[in-house]
């Protein structure tokens, strides 16, 4: 796949279904802004709700990273992603990463990182987790 620059747009967002997933269409553009030629920006994916996702599907990002990297298409990745995890629990993930908040979900040994992401006044208007990236992408972005 090609590699993505996040400084110039953000990745999808969080409730952007892909191969009946959310956030399965953000970890993807943000692995793929971390393969050579790409750009990350302030963006991480090897914690929090894509770290989440991973491990609610049972796949190491580590993993899937190197899928991105070596599969042509999105739709090779998808097939990849649900030959290795199990679509009878997609429905489950999902509610579970739509219901998490920074308040309940957010340990105390990320907090420090977590808050030097998102601003102040960001964190305080969403506790929700997936409102609280939607509003800082339209906050970085003018979107």
């Amino acid at each position: 796949m090609q590699p993505l620059d996040l400084r110039v747009h953000p990745p999808r967002g969080p409730r952007e279904m892909t191969g009946g997933l959310y956030m399965l269409g953000r970890t993807i553009d943000k692995l793929r802004a971390d393969l050579p030629g790409g750009d990350m920006g302030e963006y991480h994916v090897f914690f929090g709700l894509s770290k989440h996702l991973g491990d609610a599907l049972g796949i190491d990002l580590h993993e899937l990273a190197a899928i991105v990297r070596d599969m042509r298409t999105e739709e090779e990745v998808v097939a990849w992603v649900r030959e290795h995890s199990d679509p009878a629990k997609y429905g489950e993930i999902n509610r579970g990463l739509e219901q998490r908040t920074q308040t309940q979900h957010i340990p105390p040994e990320h907090r420090e990182r977590f808050e030097s992401k998102y601003s102040a006044d960001v964190r305080a208007r969403h506790d929700n987790l997936f409102d609280l990236v939607e509003a800082d992408d339209r906050r970085c972005y003018a979107l």
